[in-house]
């Protein structure tokens, strides 16, 4: 089927608040990146994914494995369906706030006042530092959501950011873009995605 590229779908989470941006600090990373993460698949499309030529899958249901160049057409077709496949961050938010950050005791999804997808990004890199081969191509799709937090969660979460140590922040569209926050920590390059209208 041809030379073979490394593929991943995920969901990014432009949260606003304070008319700000909210990033989670990535303590391996050392730097703040958005919230989100890998899309799961449903069992049941599996087979479909192996019949295009998709292998070497990654944790269980991670829209994230080796697939042949000549099969994204058809990946794509099927992706933007937006049927056998998560199709919103809640899930990555119950774990990056409540299993990993334990921001919340639980994050209920009435919690969350609205998911609305906002954007739809491709791009192409080599992800500079990861255990990827240096030679494998890469596409990465990535969907985002404006996300809303209801009261006494959205305080709460501006309350953290304020913390001498903080776990999330809030930044302004400047920050971002400039890949630097006020409070010296570095800003991922992907998390431009989160600004509404960016047209990168």
């Amino acid at each position: 089927m041809g030379n073979l590229t490394r593929l991943s779908a995920a969901s990014l989470a432009s949260i606003v608040l304070d008319k700000k941006f909210l990033l989670e600090f990535h303590s391996r990373r050392n730097l703040y990146i958005p919230f989100g993460g890998k899309f799961k698949f449903d069992p049941s499309v599996r087979s479909f994914l192996e019949s295009i030529g998709a292998q070497d899958f990654g944790e269980e249901g991670d829209l994230a494995f080796k697939i042949p160049e000549s099969s994204l057409p058809t990946f794509e077709k099927w992706f933007y369906t937006r049927k056998g496949r998560e199709t919103d961050p809640y899930t990555e938010l119950v774990e990056e706030m409540v299993d990993i950050l334990h921001l919340f005791k639980d994050l209920p999804r009435e919690a969350v006042s609205q998911m609305d997808l906002i954007g739809n990004f491709t791009e192409g890199t080599h992800f500079p530092g990861r255990e990827y081969p240096k030679n494998l191509s890469t596409k990465r799709y990535l969907e985002v959501f404006d996300v809303g937090f209801k009261e006494p969660y959205a305080s709460h979460l501006i309350n953290l950011s304020k913390s001498p140590d903080p776990k999330v922040s809030l930044v302004t569209r400047k920050e971002i873009l400039s890949e630097k926050a006020d409070d010296g920590r570095r800003i991922s390059d992907h998390s431009r995605y989160v600004i509404p209208n960016i047209g990168i």
